[in-house]
């Protein structure tokens, strides 16, 4: 049986993926993550600085990335490591920047 705070936390990340749909690279740019670095394949990794190693996939527009160096992961992950704020601040953050999101009824 999972706590009440594991629940109520699976529920923030899930509405925070779901908000996010479509609006990854505006939310990357929101919080200083280098556009050039999402616009092709092999670019700088905006987390380990590796050159020619990082993709922004984003097929599902849910800004899934790979690095091949540091690894791979979604739009809330490349977040929390290129900024160091980590998880549950990033998706705080993100939160608070996608309430515009929700109240113009675009969720």
């Amino acid at each position: 049986m999972y706590s009440r705070a594991a629940v109520g936390a699976f529920g923030r990340i899930q509405t925070v993926k779901r908000l996010a749909k479509g609006h990854w690279r505006g939310l990357f740019a929101s919080f200083g993550i280098d556009a050039a670095s999402l616009s092709s394949p092999n670019q700088t990794c905006p987390i380990c600085g590796s050159a020619g190693r990082f993709s922004l996939i984003n097929t599902r527009s849910d800004g899934t990335y790979v690095c091949r160096c540091c690894g791979r992961g979604d739009g809330i992950d490349l977040i929390a490591r290129a900024t160091g704020l980590g998880f549950t601040r990033t998706v705080g953050e993100l939160e608070r920047r996608l309430s515009g999101v929700r109240a113009r009824g675009k969720a």
